[in-house]
């Protein structure tokens, strides 16, 4: 099988993070609390984890670089939501979106692009994708996008 549930211990620390003050969580009640990494590129991916554990409090579930681990991950693993490069063909992008929210409606999809891509943050979102998030950005929009979809207020 081509992803990995990683244990807690196995998880890597994100010391490059920047750290949010400590006047609460940033998603208050947090609905969204499992999520998987889909990322072709490994240490962007290893820095995305980080910063969900370890900043936000997520726990992530698993880290997968192709398309079809990340829909055997999502399936087996059932999170609230996928963070998914949609750029990178190993991924599936678009499609493999379209695939996810058609076979669970229940996860949280968001996908993550480059900046300045128009037309593929409106095809992600009519794939179904709940959000789209620039990866060049993401550690500042997440926890705004991440507590919108859980439908708890940002602190």
């Amino acid at each position: 099988m081509e992803w990995t549930e990683l244990s807690r211990s196995e998880r890597p620390s994100s010391r490059a993070c920047p750290r949010l003050p400590p006047n609460g969580h940033p998603l208050g009640r947090r609905p969204i609390t499992r999520v998987i990494v889909a990322d072709a590129h490994a240490l962007y991916g290893r820095y995305l984890h980080g910063f969900l554990e370890d900043v936000l409090g997520l726990e992530v579930v698993a880290d997968v670089q192709t398309g079809e681990a990340t829909l055997h991950a999502v399936a087996a693993l059932q999170p609230h939501a996928l963070l998914i490069d949609v750029t990178s063909p190993r991924l599936g992008g678009i499609p493999l979106v379209r695939r996810l929210v058609e076979r669970h409606p229940e996860v949280r999809v968001i996908a993550l692009g480059l900046y300045g891509e128009r037309q593929l943050t409106r095809a992600a979102l009519e794939a179904g994708a709940a959000a789209f998030v620039e990866r060049q950005d993401a550690v500042d929009h997440l926890p705004d996008v991440l507590g919108e979809l859980s439908g708890a207020r940002p602190s």
